[in-house]
């Protein structure tokens, strides 16, 4: 078919008009594209504005505060959905002590695989529904009678109604009230004791005839206890509603259980809190220093009575006197960590502040060092002169002197390492070291001096990890302290501390205070979990102080200790094998084999009692720290997600401090 020129010049036309339309249709996609590369960028500018709103929100105190009200409204109406046949059913969240979001925790037993409607419901410990409680306390298998004792004296009506109306308002009902009237003179309580004693059956009221002290009075209402359990209630205190729940399905997940224990808060004569106190699980040395386990404190009725009572020489502080002596007969204790219990601050209570009971500084000095010779220590307590309700514990002189072997790491600066043995030998009061400077390159006319002081040289040219081994190789002590070779010793009784924080039961290490150069706390022993895997203790606190309720100024149990400087006992040395020959640096090889004594069941501790200072910054974190760090987050990753139990769950995880 042929084409004209008419045609031809018709097809240009078209072809020219397709292109023209086609550049329209281009430059209107630029501009689109445009217009919506704008648009992308208002949405990712206004999500971070609401990410940031958001975090704020999450970061405050309402927010915080508000969480129990919040959980129980999505769990109420969960459970609505379910009982109207609703909804799909949902798996059972996960409890066991795992920390639900944000700083409120949920407890309980934990679920394996999605359970009938009526068992998936589980409250937090900080949920006040009824119908929640209550349905979570129908399935408990175990419920032990808990026989709550109460000591009354001259207590305020208002008051020791408020306490009643806690126990009354428990969602676990298998309890007995026993309100024991220590010869009150206030007429106006003996009427209030009258008027509760008919609002329950599982109330009784005993009177004693003349006033006979707050342990008294708490034996006597033990003597007419019939549960399992006994607790122990200030007559102007209060329960929240399924503070007796929590220790239930404590009782539960662990039936050999003797003793359980909660976190608390006080709260002002009003009713308003005051202060939180988030609790260690066990830590029998922090005891030694600290009232720290308080309230709410439940123990096996048999075992109550093994041990004696409560003794009428400690009121005052008779619980704390108590707990010392269950703790020479069971390491069956267990922590709670919610708060469960209102310590009220009124008047004559300790809630109040420490100069309101004169005497409890003796008090308690009296009753550790009684529970001390009982155990067979060779140690004395006395009274901080600088801090209330707080011990200082020292050991007293020995007749026997085992080998304490030292070994410095030589890194570094030359002037450092010198200054470090020096700092060792001024504070050498014990009779019986050895010094060991391992691996670095130390000049030649400082060996010499080293030398003639006694200082043995050893696998000069390692570093780190391979340092360290060889160097305790090389020692003979029973007693082997590894420390950094930049540290200086600030404590002239430093190796008398820790020798007998070493031979004390099952303890593997020992780590001092450590300070910065700049004299702040650089480590108070090790917090594991968190998004670091380990962090320093206490970090840029005040050396002296008293950190978070006594954590910085009394000895106490940690779960790792760090690189810097530790002791450790030559017989936990050969049941865990030494140290790894894996890590490259000596800060994780010392993590691991910490984290390797508690898997044994063996203690790690932290005592301030022994300071040691840097002369310089603490370098960490290059290519050698990361790797070493992988490792011990894939050797330990099972522990590390767990959690700290000397760390609250309910303070923030992500940068640990001990802030709720």
């Amino acid at each position: 078919m042929w084409i004209n020129d008419e045609a031809l010049a018709k097809l240009a036309a078209h072809s020219a008009a397709i292109e023209a339309r086609l550049n329209e249709t281009l430059a209107e996609n630029g501009e689109l594209r445009a217009r919506l590369a704008e648009l992308l960028a208002e949405l990712a500018a206004e999500r971070a504005a609401h990410a940031a709103q958001l975090s704020e929100i999450h970061a405050s105190t309402s927010w915080r505060l508000s969480a129990p009200v919040r959980m129980a409204g999505r769990e109420a109406g969960r459970l609505s959905q379910r009982l109207r046949g609703g909804g799909a059913r949902r798996e059972a969240p996960q409890l066991a002590g795992a920390p639900a979001p944000g700083p409120m925790l949920r407890l309980g037993r934990r679920v394996a695989a999605p359970q009938p409607a009526a068992e998936a419901v589980q409250p937090a410990p900080g949920c006040s529904d009824p119908l929640l409680l209550a349905a979570e306390a129908a399935r408990l298998e175990h419920r032990p009678l808990i026989s709550i004792l109460v000591p009354v004296y001259d207590t305020a009506p208002e008051y020791l109604r408020l306490a009643v109306d806690s126990v009354l308002a428990q969602a676990y009902p298998e309890w007995e009230l026993i309100l024991c009237d220590d010869g009150s003179t206030n007429a106006e309580t003996r009427v209030a004791l009258e008027e509760i004693a008919p609002l329950d059956a599982r109330i009784r009221v005993h009177y004693l005839g003349v006033n006979s002290g707050i342990a008294a009075a708490t034996n006597a209402a033990l003597a007419m206890a019939r549960g399992e359990f006994v607790a122990m209630l200030d007559h102007d205190d209060e329960l929240l509603p399924a503070a007796l729940l929590e220790v239930a399905k404590a009782l539960n997940a662990d039936p050999t259980l003797d003793v359980v224990y909660t976190d608390q808060d006080s709260i002002e004569a009003d009713g308003t809190e005051a202060h939180t106190f988030y609790k260690p699980d066990w830590s029998l040395e922090l005891l030694r220093g600290v009232m720290y386990v308080g309230h709410l404190l439940v123990v096996r009725r048999s075992l109550a009575h093994e041990v004696g009572g409560f003794d009428p020489r400690f009121d005052g502080v008779q619980d704390f006197e108590l707990t010392l002596r269950l703790a020479e007969h069971t390491e069956r204790i267990a922590h709670v960590p919610a708060i469960l219990y209102h310590w009220r601050k009124i008047p004559g209570s300790v809630a109040l502040g420490g100069h309101e009971k004169r005497d409890i500084e003796a008090l308690q000095a009296a009753a550790v060092n009684a529970h001390l010779e009982r155990c067979g220590l060779a140690a004395v307590a006395r009274s901080n002169p600088e801090l209330e309700h707080r011990l200082l514990i020292a050991p007293t002189s020995r007749t026997q002197h085992p080998l304490i072997s030292v070994v410095v790491r030589a890194a570094g600066v030359e002037v450092d390492l010198e200054a470090c043995c020096a700092s060792i030998l001024a504070c050498g009061s014990y009779p019986r070291q050895q010094i060991i400077v391992t691996g670095g390159d130390v000049p030649s006319d400082l060996g010499q001096r080293l030398e003639a002081l006694g200082v043995v040289l050893e696998a000069p040219g390692e570093s780190g990890g391979a340092a360290v081994l060889a160097g305790l190789r090389r020692a003979d002590g029973d007693l082997i302290v590894s420390m950094a070779g930049d540290l200086e010793v600030q404590t002239p009784d430093w190796l008398e501390h820790l020798l007998y924080e070493c031979e004390l039961p099952r303890v593997a290490c020992v780590t001092p205070l450590v300070l910065s150069y700049s004299e702040e706390v650089a480590s108070a022993g090790l917090i594991i979990g968190g998004e670091d895997a380990v962090a320093p203790a206490m970090r840029r606190r005040q050396p002296g102080t008293d950190g978070y309720a006594g954590s910085l100024s009394c000895v106490r149990e940690v779960s790792a200790v760090p690189g810097d400087c530790y002791a450790v006992a030559r017989r936990a040395w050969g049941i865990l094998g030494g140290l790894s020959p894996y890590y490259a640096g000596d800060h994780y090889q010392a993590v691991d084999y910490s984290l390797r004594a508690s898997s044994r069941g063996l203690r790690n501790l932290c005592t301030p009692r022994v300071v040691v200072r840097h002369r310089g910054p603490i370098l960490r974190d290059g290519p050698r720290d990361a790797l070493d760090r992988l490792l011990l987050a894939d050797t330990w990753d099972a522990v590390l997600k767990k959690g700290d139990p000397f760390h609250n769950r309910n303070f923030v995880q992500v940068a640990p401090g001990y802030r709720a």
